[in-house]
């Protein structure tokens, strides 16, 4: 039986209705419905199942639970939620500047006062006012240091490096985060829970920096470990239950010292989840270009907002564009040669972008993908030209790009994800006021997600030329 199956026969035993009507009224064949409910056969699309749904009289959100049975039967448990979630996790960078204010208790440096070098805190409540105070104390500082071992289960502490200014006096703060190592559905969820609830963080606390290291979480992580989840601070040693209701607060010198040790052991052995900077043009480049080995891979994936115009961008047309005033001229040269190389390949890479982001550069003549200081938008006959550069190679079948269902997965116009290989993935995306961030990633719920041409989160392979065609066809008309 599948989830769909049992959801449907739930339906029809609780709906007071009979197979025969609702064929009747919904057009899908008696014989199907029934083989539907026994778990032999999957409706042929989502139109019938919202047919049957109508003819059941179910709500909307009953509509939605057996919708959402469907397609978790018809695409795998993994893939659905891995889907569903890598989308949730895409849509986070829309919220990059939001941040909801946080309001914590005040008055309890009092409870930092200890008269021995060991304090036990019991209570969530009392441990969040510890924890907030113990890292107040240390942002006021010059030059502080934060080191978080902790896990998304301590949302505490991910609220706070949003509401604490951190900045002011450049401290810094450093977490590492275990990734869970195991195969299945579990493991991929909380995987990329991780990642949902670092995205945000990283645009609103800019000296966050997160590492991490793939371990059995489980075995970590649970509620005999022995105060698993750490926050070091040059003062203080705060250790926390796994339940968040036990911790203790320590100030021994010695006992700072050895923790910082430990943990640098630990970071030591740790990858960095993101890079960020304020790139120079020659920054910015050494950071997007891929390296020889990438470009001549078998097979490339990438999901962008915008086709990868720079890559069908004549020489002449690049010249002209570029901001010649901050980019010397060898590095034009290197720009001109890469973009050559990477087009001379570009039947390896599979490319998929946005209707909405292909609209947006044929009106504006903005790359999204490339920092507004380094050139200057391009006039309407580049943007054809362009256009029709992209067209001709997919006529010719050197070039296959799959156009996104908006519909499907929505994504946000300064934002690059490519997956060089079947082990890493890199995501891009530019802040015009916060600079760049980069996220080196070996996350495979990640990198099978970019494998879109496999899915029906875009267009097929005709569909996306004839897209192509009737936008180069509209904006020809209205530019001449």
């Amino acid at each position: 039986m599948t989830l769909f199956a049992d959801t449907l026969k739930k339906y029809l035993d609780t709906k007071n209705t009979t197979i025969y009507t609702i064929s009747k009224i919904s057009g899908v064949d008696r014989t199907m419905i029934q083989h539907m409910k026994v778990g032999k056969r999957m409706p042929a699309n989502v139109a019938d199942v919202t047919a049957i749904a109508k003819a059941m009289m179910l709500n909307p959100s009953e509509t939605a639970e057996l919708l959402r049975a469907y397609h978790i039967s018809h695409m795998g448990e993994e893939n659905f939620f891995r889907r569903e979630h890598v989308s949730k996790i895409i849509s986070s960078f829309y919220d990059m500047n939001s941040a909801d204010e946080l309001v914590i208790p005040t008055g309890v440096q009092d409870m930092l006062e200890m008269n021995e070098a060991l304090k036990i805190i019991n209570g969530q409540g009392n441990i969040n006012r510890i924890l907030k105070a113990v890292l107040e104390i240390e942002a006021n500082k010059k030059s502080g240091h934060i080191k978080l071992m902790v896990q998304p289960e301590c949302q505490y502490i991910f609220d706070c490096l949003t509401s604490i200014d951190f900045n002011r006096n450049n401290t810094l703060v450093e977490a590492i985060i275990v990734f869970d190592k195991n195969e299945g559905h579990k493991s991929t969820t909380y995987n990329l829970n991780i990642l949902q609830k670092l995205v945000p963080i990283l645009f609103q606390c800019e000296v966050f920096h997160p590492y991490y290291v793939y371990d059995n979480v489980d075995t970590l992580f649970n509620n005999t470990s022995m105060l698993p989840f750490k926050i070091i601070t040059s003062d203080f040693v705060l250790a926390v239950s796994y339940e968040q209701d036990k911790a203790v607060l320590c100030n021994s010198q010695d006992m700072v010292a050895l923790t910082c040790d430990t943990f640098q052991k630990s970071l030591s052995v740790s990858n960095p989840i993101c890079h960020t900077f304020h790139p120079t043009p020659e920054e910015y480049l050494q950071s997007t270009f891929l390296s020889d080995e990438e470009i001549n891979a078998e097979e490339v994936h990438e999901l962008f907002y915008q086709p990868c115009f720079p890559s069908f961008c004549p020489e002449s047309i690049l010249m002209d564009r570029l901001n010649t005033d901050i980019i010397p001229q060898e590095m034009q040269g290197v720009i001109a040669d890469y973009f050559a190389k990477i087009r001379s390949k570009y039947s390896s890479h599979s490319i998929s972008f946005t209707l909405e982001g292909l609209n947006l550069f044929m009106e504006t003549g903005r790359v999204t993908e490339i920092p507004d200081f380094m050139y200057t938008y391009l006039t309407p006959p580049q943007r054809l030209t362009l256009l029709k550069n992209i067209i001709n190679s997919v006529d010719d079948g050197s070039f296959t790009p799959r156009i996104v269902r908006s519909g499907k997965l929505s994504v946000p116009s300064p934002i690059c994800i490519c997956a060089p290989s079947e082990q890493k993935v890199v995501i891009y995306y530019f802040s015009p006021n916060k600079g760049q961030y980069i996220f080196h990633l070996q996350e495979l719920s990640l990198v099978h997600v970019v494998y879109l041409p496999e899915s029906s989160m875009v267009y097929s392979e005709e569909e996306s030329k004839e897209l192509l065609h009737s936008v180069y066809e509209k904006y020809k008309n209205l530019y001449n």
